[in-house]
């Protein structure tokens, strides 16, 4: 019975000081949390969004650090020479170092600009002093842009208001010319066969 208690209050002894070890020797915190993935969503090729990660240091001591992105390759991706070609989709937009004291936080701007219709993947990797260090994955998508289709005109710029307003005169002229030929022949071949009887 002893040995069984020895074995559980060593247990929790460890349990307690990994538990401190850990919490001293993480001051770092990254918002949101890098468990899971960062969505920047689907956006139209070569239009760009921008989106913020928090850090914040938990401890009391100065924390020193700064962020690198790495872009990852994806099944989409064509080897090296893809990955190459994707390295400006994400980028940094804001200062990636910073000093933190205690309880302060740090507000870092990331831009997803996509440049093919694909899914981009990449690794927000931030080291501080301390041993800290946090990676945070970062997804988006590349969308062609959608054509658009308006009644009547409404929602468009007033040159498409115009190329689409001479269109539509156009095929009434058109229109018009078809029907008055038809009816013009129509009524000749009448007066013809008229004419024969």
């Amino acid at each position: 019975m002893r040995d069984k208690v020895r074995v559980i209050e060593v247990s929790l002894l460890m349990f307690f000081v990994c538990a401190v070890s850990y919490a001293d020797g993480n001051s770092l915190a990254v918002y949101p949390d890098p468990a899971y993935e960062y969505a920047f969503g689907a956006v139209q090729i070569g239009q760009a969004i921008v989106k913020e990660v928090v850090i914040v240091n938990k401890g009391e001591e100065l924390l020193r650090g700064s962020a690198i992105l790495k872009i990852e390759e994806t099944q989409q991706s064509e080897g090296e020479q893809g990955i190459e070609e994707d390295k400006d989709v994400f980028q940094i937009v804001s200062d990636a170092n910073f000093a933190l004291a205690g309880g302060e936080q740090f507000t870092m701007k990331i831009r997803f600009v996509p440049v093919k219709d694909k899914v981009y993947q990449a690794k927000l990797i931030i080291e501080a002093s301390e041993d800290n260090r946090a990676e945070l994955a970062l997804v988006g998508v590349g969308i062609k842009k959608q054509k658009s289709y308006y009644l009547l005109g409404c929602g468009e710029s007033e040159k498409e208001k115009f190329s689409l307003f001479m269109d539509l005169i156009f095929d009434l002229l058109f229109t018009t010319f078809v029907v008055i030929t038809f009816a013009v022949r129509r009524n000749i071949s009448q007066r013809l066969r008229i004419e024969k009887f």
